[in-house]
């Protein structure tokens, strides 16, 4: 069987189910893009295709961060590294755009539904290959490609992630996993002879443009930094040649970071490296440890909010499998490696543990950029139950089914109802948010309690409904 396509078939229908019953059809570009980070992002893009510049004046924002004392130019607090993934399906779309508009013997309108069509299907894009690369650096693991394509399907329709790829896919999310996976497919593929300037080359590539879609992802980077010099030492020992590589895996990360987001600040702020606000700074900080990072700690995993057992079951097996088995070694040390490991994890679970309400949406997104590592974990722990049982395969296969399901039908009310929308809310730095207590519950509840029409309205929110 080619697993390759069976991966393909399973990603266009599962999209599909999502697009006709869950998509909120695409009208207009002003109600489907949220005025936070996603105006940021799609502000970029416009700005720089149409004007070739960061002057967002004539841009049509529904939102910004202000004008900077600066310049008084318009300044956007998000990074750019999104929307520069995104131009070039922006860029198909223009011609069509001003086509459209002579047609209509109309203005050239820089928020066109198509643009905004165009994006969506660039998210999509960068979803399938993300996912296609992670499923074949599990199978050069030595994993079986159907292990593989169950892990991986799993993991990206068993969590949250398609919330943000249906449902605000103009957002850091997908971009940031399609990088992470490029990243670990890169890493999976290393061999002693292929560790010259091209493959560092390419390693830093793909790190400067994450560290320009999520500020966040510098665990990342630490990862990658930590398996180039213990691979290199391994191989050659230490020599001078490995301090250069070092520092032109650097050099590039920061010629990308100037080149992009430092040229864009240098536009709106007047300065290079002065981000437009200090994430360190705002509300009170709790201690490192306390009892409210304790009680929080226990809280994402089984609260009623988005407790991970619900809404994130693979990944939350693939974390604690990944610790297990640490498929992906770098070093002769297992016990360093774990402590590398241990790091990595470590940042994105405390960002959600002490900033719990803040900068989410659906779900705790900050843990995704730890997916594509519980995937490899999720592989190895389903790899070693089929070679224990190998009659566990249809068992498992109704399981991926249940959990895929349960997902769905899990995030299907989303803002659907009062109930399942986001409310203002403080997390515990004192910093304003948006969450939902209750959402799980409330989610399940409404398929019991709602009268018939409105159940079926909830089925009736994407183009199936056309």
């Amino acid at each position: 069987m080619n697993y390759d396509k069976l991966f393909l078939k399973l990603f266009i229908s599962l999209s599909l189910i999502y697009i006709a019953f869950m998509v909120k059809p695409w009208a207009n570009v002003s109600g489907n893009i949220y005025p936070g980070d996603d105006n940021s992002y799609y502000g970029y893009t416009s700005s720089i295709v149409n004007d070739f510049d960061f002057d967002f004046a004539n841009n049509q924002l529904s939102g910004h961060g202000g004008l900077s004392p600066a310049t008084g130019k318009i300044q956007l607090y998000h990074p750019i590294g999104t929307s520069l993934l995104l131009i070039p399906f922006y860029v198909l779309a223009k011609p069509i755009v001003v086509l459209v508009d002579i047609l209509n013997h109309s203005p050239f309108e820089q928020r066109h539904p198509l643009f905004f069509i165009f994006m969506c299907s660039g998210v999509m894009v960068y979803a399938y290959w993300g996912s296609f690369l992670l499923y074949r650096a599990v199978c050069q693991l030595g994993i079986k490609p159907k292990t593989a394509l169950i892990s991986v399907t799993l993991s990206l329709w068993g969590t949250i992630l398609p919330a943000y790829i249906f449902k605000r896919p103009i957002f850091s999310t997908i971009p940031e996993f399609f990088l992470i996976s490029a990243l670990i497919f890169l890493v999976v593929q290393f061999k002693p002879r292929l560790a010259n300037i091209k493959y560092i080359f390419f390693l830093s590539l793909l790190c400067g443009l994450l560290i320009v879609t999520r500020w966040n992802d510098l665990h990342i980077i630490f990862f990658i930094f930590y398996f180039l010099l213990v691979c290199q030492i391994q191989a050659k020992g230490f020599k001078k040649e490995i301090v250069f590589k070092i520092l032109f895996f650097f050099g590039v990360i920061f010629l990308i970071f100037f080149l992009t987001q430092g040229l864009a600040w240098k536009s709106f702020l007047g300065s290079f490296f002065k981000p437009p606000y200090n994430p360190l700074g705002i509300g009170k900080t709790a201690r490192v440890v306390s009892s409210h990072t304790i009680n929080n700690l226990l809280h994402i995993f089984i609260a009623r909010d988005w407790g991970l057992f619900y809404t994130m079951l693979p990944f939350l097996a693939g974390t604690v499998a990944f610790f297990i088995f640490l498929p992906l070694p770098l070093s002769k040390n297992k016990l360093l490696d774990f402590l590398v490991y241990l790091l990595v994890f470590l940042l994105p679970f405390a960002i959600v543990v002490k900033a719990q309400k803040q900068g989410s949406y659906y779900g705790y997104r900050h843990l995704l950029s730890l997916l594509p590592f519980a995937t490899l974990g999720l592989a190895a722990f389903l790899n070693m139950i089929y070679e224990k049982t190998p009659k566990a395969d249809k068992v498992l296969t109704i399981i991926t089914v249940l959990i895929i399901s349960f997902n769905f039908f899990l995030m299907l009310p989303f803002e659907y109802h009062d109930s399942t929308t986001l409310k203002r809310s403080i997390n515990i730095m004192g910093r304003e948010g948006f969450n939902n207590d209750a959402y799980v519950f409330n989610a399940l509840k409404l398929y019991f309690t709602l009268p018939a029409r409105d159940l079926a309205g909830m089925f009736c929110r994407g183009y199936a409904a056309g």
